[in-house]
């Protein structure tokens, strides 16, 4: 395996001679800035571009087999992800919070990180507690909005539909559990079952309901478990609503009371594998006249990253994380190949997965949402032929990979 680090101060080397004095900061966060990576473990970077800079320096690349992300985050994008207004309170804070500095171009800059850091505690604290309790109420109407689709993809009876849409509401309630906890995550999407005790309150069962939406592939099976989740979180949210004393007031200012309730799951794409562009030409129609490496340009390493993820939870027997990150992929791919042919891409809490994954399944490629999470060597099976068509694909389109098979291989793509 590569010297992360190694290829970490490569960049460092690369914004010293180049843009220096267009980078306030630049950090590393995930499993190596709290101490838990493994031999397989990814490296996951920022910068924060001073203000009115904008330098290229974005790259996803996977070498020698691991992925390196570096993408830029302004401090407006910053402060939104440590108090959970974008990306959602659940997940997005640890990133800043664990963030490590290792370059930055003044004091002044470290000192600005270190205030969202304690943004993100100030949070936690009980002076937060109405604020975070009228956010998670803000939320849930999220968790109704997939559970409608849940009972429409139900009456349908296409399990793809069902599954993709318990996902989605699972982690609307998640979203509003978290918010209402005052807790947060670090462990990513997969870890949700061992990161519920961490949740104080919580609906009774709820490791059961989460098993359930997860590996399933009982239509009727999903239904219940998401119409039991979606109640459990209601009530409980009521619960905390009853509780908070009549007439408290709070700072929304001070703590950043407002959030997207788009939080979880609702993205229609990733910023870190550059799957927007600009303003795309459309068709008579409407239709995006977007192409192939446009739309895919730079996304590979973070497919192939989600792949593996997959395989190593197959490989561990681990279907409940195995299904949540083959939903994260299979969602994210089908979107990314429908942008190709709509201006307009997916709603996670409007459309079915159908409605979007029709293009996908025109390309007759492996939909690993219809695989079952138990059957662990077959979805990973899939898994990799899917990797492989995908790869092929691109190829095809002239899509650069961003592939290297050494630290030495990247160093001249610098040049």
């Amino acid at each position: 395996m590569p010297d992360v680090f190694q290829v970490l101060n490569l960049f460092l080397a690369y914004i010293a001679a180049h843009y220096a004095d267009q980078i306030d900061l630049v950090a590393y966060y995930g499993s190596y800035a709290k101490g838990t990576a493994t031999a397989h473990s990814d490296l996951d970077m920022f910068y924060v571009p001073s203000e009115g800079k904008n330098p290229p320096v974005a790259r996803s690349v996977i070498i020698s087999g691991v992925l390196f992300d570096f993408w830029p985050l302004s401090w407006d994008r910053l402060e939104s992800l440590a108090t959970g207004r974008w990306r959602g309170w659940s997940l997005a804070p640890a990133l800043v919070f664990h963030a490590r500095p290792v370059y930055v171009k003044s004091g002044a800059a470290e000192e600005r990180l270190e205030e969202l850091k304690q943004k993100i505690v100030a949070l936690q604290q009980p002076e937060a507690r109405p604020v975070m309790i009228r956010r998670a109420l803000t939320a849930f109407p999220a968790v109704l909005a997939h559970l409608g689709n849940l009972r429409l993809a139900a009456a349908g009876g296409d399990v793809v539909d069902v599954r993709y849409a318990g996902f989605n509401l699972l982690f609307a309630a998640w979203e509003c559990l978290a918010l209402a906890n005052q807790v947060l995550f670090d462990e990513g999407y997969f870890s949700v079952v061992t990161q519920a005790a961490k949740m104080p309150v919580k609906p009774a069962g709820f490791e059961t309901l989460v098993q359930t939406i997860c590996t399933s592939m009982q239509p009727r099976d999903i239904l219940s478990a998401g119409e039991e989740l979606a109640l459990g979180t209601r009530q409980i949210l009521w619960q905390f609503q009853q509780s908070t004393a009549a007439g408290a007031t709070t700072s929304t200012t001070a703590v950043g009371a407002t959030t997207s309730t788009t939080a979880v799951g609702a993205t229609t794409s990733t910023t870190a594998v550059g799957a927007t562009t600009a303003a795309a030409a459309t068709t008579a129609t409407g239709a995006t006249t977007r192409t192939v490496p446009e739309v895919f340009a730079g996304a590979y390493p973070e497919l192939k990253d989600g792949w593996r993820k997959i395989l190593n939870c197959c490989e561990a027997q681990r279907s409940v994380e195995a299904a949540i990150a083959a939903w994260r992929q299979q969602e994210e791919l089908s979107g990314m190949v429908a942008e190709l042919h709509r201006l307009i891409g997916r709603q996670a809490k409007f459309n079915l997965y159908r409605e979007f994954g029709s293009y996908y399944a025109e390309l007759d490629w492996p939909n690993l949402l219809a695989c079952d999470p138990h059957e662990t060597h077959k979805l990973a099976r899939e898994t990799e032929l899917v990797d492989r068509i995908c790869r092929q694909w691109l190829k095809e389109h002239s899509v650069n990979l961003e592939v290297y098979e050494s630290i030495e291989k990247f160093r001249q793509s610098l040049v």
